[in-house]
């Protein structure tokens, strides 16, 4: 029974780490490039200042607020997540 527990654990603690990781990073940068996208066109009709890919990767440079750190990076997934969620009922519906 033991061993049992354990290969469910060891599951789980798997299943946890590939999620938050590697499917997180795919989405942070997913989000990132949609971002960067939509500030790209914004920025050249609007005159805006424009921003590199790293910075709406990981937060405007030389800032010391945790929240350009983990902030972005939570926005990135979230856009990252509904863009991926869009593209897929678009595809299903063809």
């Amino acid at each position: 029974m033991q061993l049992a527990d354990n290969w469910l654990t060891n599951h789980k603690i798997f299943s946890m780490y590939f999620f938050r990781n590697f499917v997180g990073y795919l989405l942070n940068y997913l989000g990132a490039s949609v971002r960067w996208f939509f500030g790209k066109v914004l920025s050249f009709n609007k005159n805006k200042t424009e921003f590199t890919f790293k910075e709406y990767l990981y937060g405007p440079k030389n800032s010391n607020d945790n929240y350009d750190v983990f902030g972005h990076q939570f926005n990135n997934r979230w856009i990252g997540a509904l863009f991926f969620f869009l593209i897929t009922i678009i595809i299903q519906n063809f």
